[in-house]
């Protein structure tokens, strides 16, 4: 009998220790309740519903919520429902609690399923868990204490905000330039304002060292929840910023400085040359002059030679 009644003993650790149940006493071994779902994955402000049941004849089911609370007599399974989840806490106090009835004055022990006959005084719960997530209302980038162009070689620090996101456990922040993912940041780089078992603000930063291939290039963040759902959670991303270096705008400069230059040079082509056309005029008059006192000399000369 005393190696019936250890077993019996072990076997009562075991279970009171296993599956989130809360137990008062031998009396709820093998007819714990059951709920469907086990637990529960809601947007905050969407509806959520589970079902408590058991196979035995119970005198009472019921449920103990902040929200939603409610019990029945003498039935094998109850729902629990809310039209919206707005209770923070809901995720640690829904519990479901079945009664029993028992004969006291007639106790047996089942020696196969080692359970007890269990009676009006045996209650036993389950908890039912709840993560209740939030998608941030924004998610922003901007560049820590800098302005203007960056300059080559230096170190800068980029800060991605996420704001009204839960839980902070759960999120990730992704860094990206352009459409390449550079860095991924956790719990452990997060600044985080607010209850952590609420909704908050959560800041982190990423360091960056500004060169050539920075000029014009598109940095941007995005907020995602890994909760495991059956439908991903939609990553929330930041407005891109386009970070300019010095010595690209600089050199950018140069070029454009090349563009008016050559351009200058092909409008003045298409325009006509003033100067040139001026020396043209010149030399033209010049030659028509010389012509013109070379055929009056050869005109006296004959007149000379002729007799008179």
């Amino acid at each position: 009998m005393e190696i019936f009644s250890l077993l019996q003993q072990l076997l009562w650790i075991s279970l009171s220790c296993s599956g989130g149940y809360y137990v008062s006493g031998q009396e709820c071994w093998g007819i714990e309740p059951v709920i469907d779902p086990p637990s529960l994955v809601v947007k905050y402000g969407d509806p959520a519903s589970a079902t408590c049941r058991t196979q035995h004849n119970a005198t009472m089911i019921r449920w103990d919520a902040p929200v939603g609370a409610t019990s029945k007599e003498n039935a094998q399974q109850l729902v629990w429902g809310v039209s919206s989840v707005t209770a923070w806490t809901l995720g640690r106090d829904v519990l479901c609690s079945v009664y029993y009835y028992t004969n006291h004055d007639n106790e047996t022990m089942d020696e196969y399923t080692m359970a007890w006959n269990y009676g009006e005084d045996s209650e036993c719960q389950i908890h039912l868990p709840i993560i209740i997530y939030k998608i941030p209302e924004n998610v922003t980038l901007c560049l820590v204490n800098h302005t203007g162009p960056l300059l080559e070689g230096h170190e800068y620090l980029l800060e991605c905000e996420v704001q009204s996101v839960a839980p902070v456990n759960n999120l990730s922040v992704i860094w990206f330039r352009g459409d390449t993912e550079l860095k991924r940041s956790g719990y452990s780089q997060f600044r985080i304002e607010g209850d952590r078992s609420q909704n908050v603000t959560v800041r982190t930063n990423l360091s960056i060292t500004a060169s050539t291939e920075d000029n014009k290039a598109s940095y941007s963040c995005a907020a995602q929840l890994d909760l495991n759902t059956a439908e991903p959670i939609p990553d929330a991303r930041s407005k891109t910023i386009q970070l300019i270096s010095e010595h690209g705008m600089e050199r950018g400069q140069e070029q454009d400085g090349e563009r008016e230059h050559t351009q200058r040079g092909q409008d003045l082509e298409k325009a006509g040359n003033p100067t040139g056309i001026i020396i043209g005029v010149v030399v033209v008059s010049v030659l028509v002059v010389i012509l013109a006192a070379a055929i009056l000399i050869g005109t006296r000369l004959s007149n000379r030679d002729k007799p008179h």
